[in-house]
């Protein structure tokens, strides 16, 4: 069946809107799924579930400070807020970057060095079928091209929030990112759970 999509306001990328802030236990109904579970990816799962709550709170500030018009919002509330969301929305994609790039570490043996350019070039590998070391020989993609380019917007949005006073960041489009970040945890928890069902197929041996 053809998914719904939703078209981001870049007017570019498109997610399928039934992954789109989706909680864990929704996204894990399927037993196929959970029993694959090795404890490798046991701990990306916990990873997942803490970056889950930053998700669920972001999405209890947007309701929190949405229901009141903006010219009900004090200056320091206005602060308070964009400051948190911006927090929140950057937490959020540290939590997906670490488990992705564990990922790179673990199958690719191949962990990214601390720079833009390097992280950029392990989401490019990430969202294709690489050669990888030992006997598993060559792996799936882990993620989709689409999820990469939103992933590299959330970069940029890190880097430009990092770089920011609380004053200047009405200048980085703090509703899209929040949006963006929020609608692909539940993309990327889905990806990944499909990269460990073509891993088990491969009879890849993480046993750690």
């Amino acid at each position: 069946m053809t998914r719904k999509r939703k078209r981001f306001e870049s007017g570019q990328l498109v997610i399928p809107t039934d992954l789109l802030g989706k909680t864990f236990s929704e996204l894990d109904d399927d037993e196929h799924i959970t029993s694959m579970a090795r404890p490798f990816f046991q701990g990306i799962d916990n990873e997942f579930e803490l970056t889950n709550t930053e998700a669920v709170n972001l999405k209890e500030l947007i309701k929190l400070y949405g229901s009141k018009h903006t010219d009900e919002l004090s200056k320091v509330e206005k602060y308070v807020f964009n400051a948190a969301r911006a927090k929140l929305t950057v937490n959020i994609y540290n939590g997906l970057e670490r488990i992705l790039f564990r990922i790179c570490g673990e199958v690719d043996e191949q962990f990214p060095l601390d720079t833009m350019a390097s992280k950029r070039d392990a989401l490019e590998r990430l969202s294709m079928e690489m050669p990888v070391p030992g006997p598993l020989g060559r792996r799936p993609a882990v993620i989709s091209a689409e999820t990469k380019e939103v992933l590299n917007e959330l970069m940029k949005f890190r880097r430009a929030q990092q770089g920011c006073y609380t004053a200047q960041l009405v200048h980085l489009d703090l509703a899209g990112n929040a949006e963006k970040v929020i609608g692909i945890v539940g993309v990327v928890k889905a990806e990944v759970d499909r990269f460990k069902i073509e891993l088990a197929k491969l009879d890849y041996p993480s046993g750690e």
